[in-house]
């Protein structure tokens, strides 16, 4: 919020090869990353993936075995986390049943002695996630989708110049979780602040993020853009992680791609000559041979599934399992063990290194 007493400019993070183990099991190696300040950041995961350690880190939770954490170019090592000048929203809302909505957003500013103009300050910060008119509500008598926008503002009141998100939105029903993707990201886009979200839902992470970064196994697999993920994933890994790509095992030799059962693929740009993973996003496979779709292989269809919006067609090449994502009109009629062909492009034809 511009022109208020407890304004903060966004904060830059620098994590320079982070690594840290529990006991003799490595948790996270040599995790480097470089945040620019005002950022929305969303470090991307599954369970066990280091995402949550990594975030801890950052908070000053947890300390690092090696390596460093840097805010605005300032190292962090030593600097417990009430003085790193962070702001932190939790999945638990952590709100106090006792208080009103006012008096939960009130906390921070009270606890820091920061009274001036705190009531204008307070009520700037609801209006700004739509709950103005709940100041004096209970958190027990509102929606969990109303408490999660009620931790938001406790955590942004004080204006914090990095804002950690730890699932924040991770306990709330599909349709909820959607529409607070949106609200988040416009009072990112407002408040000006360096987020760092934590998540394992991969629409959460693509949809509100200007960086998403991919961990898998304690290493940032990939950093990058959601259309630069989603379009040209670093590994198999991230191929994978992301969007379920068809993965397949070849040889490579200029634009050519041959697989183990003899079937040659072209790519649009040639890669570096020996084995590679060839990775295929199933939606961009057609059972109809369409302009530009010089890619076609023979498969036995192994299984069809409804998706409403399209159907997944399961099939055999070479005793592995590949998948499509077509029309409806396309695979009616279709039945396990029929012959069909599979079509794509060169260029949606990805060669890619092993994961990390």
């Amino acid at each position: 919020m511009k022109g208020t007493s407890t304004e903060s400019e966004a904060l830059g993070v620098e994590v320079d090869a982070v690594s840290k183990a529990f006991g003799d099991r490595p948790v996270l190696k040599s995790c480097s990353l470089d945040i620019a300040p005002g950022a929305f950041v969303t470090l991307l995961g599954a369970s066990g993936s280091g995402k949550t350690t990594l975030l801890r880190i950052i908070a000053g939770f947890l300390d690092a075995d090696s390596g460093e954490v840097r805010f605005g170019g300032r190292p962090m090592a030593g600097v417990p986390t009430h003085k790193r000048n962070l702001g932190m929203m939790f999945q638990s809302y952590a709100l106090f049943p006792h208080m009103s909505v006012f008096d939960n957003v009130a906390y921070p500013l009270r606890m820091r002695r920061d009274t001036v103009r705190l009531k204008a300050r307070v009520m700037e910060v609801l209006e700004l996630v739509r709950m103005d008119s709940y100041a004096q509500q209970r958190p027990d008598r509102l929606s969990g989708g109303q408490r999660q926008r009620i931790a938001m503002a406790r955590a942004i009141v004080a204006n914090p110049p990095l804002l950690l998100l730890d699932e924040p939105l991770s306990a709330l029903d599909k349709e909820l979780r959607e529409q607070l993707q949106v609200e988040i990201k416009a009072i990112h886009r407002r408040a000006g602040t360096t987020f760092i979200n934590v998540t394992h839902d991969q629409g959460e992470a693509l949809g509100m993020s200007d960086t998403v970064v991919v961990m898998g196994d304690g290493v940032i697999q990939q950093a990058a853009s959601p259309e630069m993920l989603w379009r040209r994933p670093a590994n198999a890994f991230v191929a994978q992680f992301l969007g379920g790509s068809n993965l397949m095992p070849a040889t490579i030799s200029g634009c050519q791609a041959r697989l183990p059962g003899g079937s040659v693929l072209t790519l649009a740009e040639p890669g570096p000559d020996g084995p590679a993973d060839l990775a295929v996003r199933p939606e961009l496979i057609s059972l109809v041979a369409e302009d530009g779709r010089s890619n076609a292989i023979a498969v036995r269809v192994s299984e069809t599934i409804f998706l409403g919006e399209a159907t997944k067609v399961v099939a055999d090449l070479d005793g592995r399992p590949i998948e499509a994502r077509v029309p409806v009109s396309q695979a009616m009629g279709l039945e396990p063990g029929a012959q069909v062909t599979f079509h794509w492009r060169p260029e949606d034809t990805l060669a890619l290194e092993p994961a990390a």
